[in-house]
């Protein structure tokens, strides 16, 4: 086990190479796949079984012609065991050694070795790739311009990359977390919006119950005091200004007995001018 996860380890400093990604895209491109399995993550899937069983990029090629074989004709069983199977299949066929990453399958797959074996049963002898057709399928597979005649390009599998990609709000769980802390924050603002209003509400109505009492205290005192005591004078005139600019109805009343009414406030002025 120690010796999978050291061969691991050394393997993903680099990586699963960009040629083994290549080799994956075209595997990819085969128009033999079948449409029941190609709704699913084929690539990721793919790659996840590179990086088990730390396949090479000759590796890769002989897996793609054992994925036509033995696994895109048969979408009975599970897609990921099929997999599996049919990569630790190149595996035996080309490594000397595969006791560590045997080891590592029977560990982190339950009853792999069972199920292997029934599956190969089932497929051996397998066939025998030749020098020549190893070569032929590896140029195919690393080029970028692999075109067969009449073949249309799936960008299905683009689209699942790009939706695996995609940012955490797009995600329904996400997403909804992230309306929620937006209504927090609209309710906060509100919140402060509003205490700022009444606060500022509170300060004008205060300021104004304040004025009445501080003027009839100065104006008690005499002219003296309101001639010494400019912000009086200042809050008397604001006050004038406000009375007289308000429209008070008339009431129609005997021209003989009509007579010039005054504010008290008018007349608390005068009274305290003439003393």
């Amino acid at each position: 086990m120690e010796l999978y996860f050291q061969i691991k380890s050394d393997y993903m400093n680099d990586g699963v190479s960009q040629t083994v990604k290549l080799i994956i895209w075209n595997i990819l491109r085969n128009p033999n796949i079948p449409c029941e399995i190609r709704n699913q993550s084929l690539y990721r899937l793919l790659v996840g079984v590179c990086e088990e069983l730390i396949f090479n990029e000759i590796e890769a090629v002989y897996w793609s012609i054992f994925l036509e074989d033995y696994v895109w004709t048969e979408i009975d069983d599970s897609l990921h065991d099929l997999l599996l199977f049919s990569g630790f299949a190149v595996k035996k066929e080309i490594c000397d050694s595969v006791e560590p990453f045997l080891f590592y399958l029977e560990t982190s797959h339950d009853k792999f070795l069972i199920s292997y074996e029934i599956w190969e049963q089932n497929h051996s002898p397998f066939i025998q790739i030749g020098i020549l057709e190893l070569n032929s399928k590896y140029q195919k597979l690393t080029s970028f311009d692999n075109r067969d005649s009449g073949e249309l390009f799936n960008f299905n599998f683009y689209v699942d990359d790009i939706l695996h990609a995609c940012p955490p709000y797009s995600i329904p769980e996400l997403k909804a977390e992230a309306d929620d802390k937006k209504d927090e924050n609209e309710r906060a603002e509100s919140f402060r919006s509003n205490s700022f209003s009444l606060f500022f509400e509170n300060k004008r109505m205060s300021s104004s119950d304040n004025l009445l009492p501080d003027l009839a205290t100065n104006a008690s005192t005499g002219q003296s005091s309101l001639v010494y005591n400019p912000g009086l004078l200042q809050k008397i005139d604001s006050i004038c200004n406000v009375y007289l600019n308000v429209d008070i109805p008339k009431i129609v009343t005997d021209p003989s007995k009509t007579k010039k009414k005054r504010s008290s406030l008018l007349s608390l002025l005068s009274d305290s001018a003439q003393n």
